[in-house]
């Protein structure tokens, strides 16, 4: 995935652009695919609420670190975990998530797991019990 523009994140209404990058290198940012970053911003317009990302873009060693899986989408920017507040909170995000198109949804106590990888299958929700990935 090539790097986004200079420019981009001046457009995102919602974020900055180190909420998405890994902890252990902050210009990870702009390997993020800009499709959903862009629906992300889309979804916290209409949402009416802040959304919190937990964990955006992962370096391999980092991912690593965290026991996540090899293949993680979160490791070519395409995924996002976002903190579930509560869950009327979590039942909005959902709902807005999968009208606007985000296909691939992981449900955690803790968060939500949201992904647009396109080598991966497309229209699947799961839930998961294992630990909350933090960044």
């Amino acid at each position: 995935m090539p790097l986004l523009p200079h420019d981009f994140w001046s457009f995102i209404r919602y974020f900055k652009s180190h909420e998405f990058s890994s902890p252990d290198d902050p210009i990870t940012c702009n390997s993020m695919d800009y499709r959903l970053i862009i629906a992300l911003d889309n979804i916290r317009y209409l949402l009416h609420n802040s959304i919190i990302i937990n964990s955006g873009y992962r370096t391999a060693k980092h991912n690593h670190d965290l026991g996540a899986n090899s293949d993680s989408a979160h490791l070519f920017g395409y995924a996002v975990d976002i903190k579930a507040i509560n869950d009327d909170y979590r039942f909005q995000l959902l709902f807005l998530v999968i009208n606007l198109g985000i296909n691939r949804i992981g449900i955690y106590p803790g968060h939500i797991h949201l992904d647009v990888d396109p080598d991966k299958t497309p229209g699947v929700m799961w839930y998961g019990k294992e630990k909350e990935l933090i960044n």
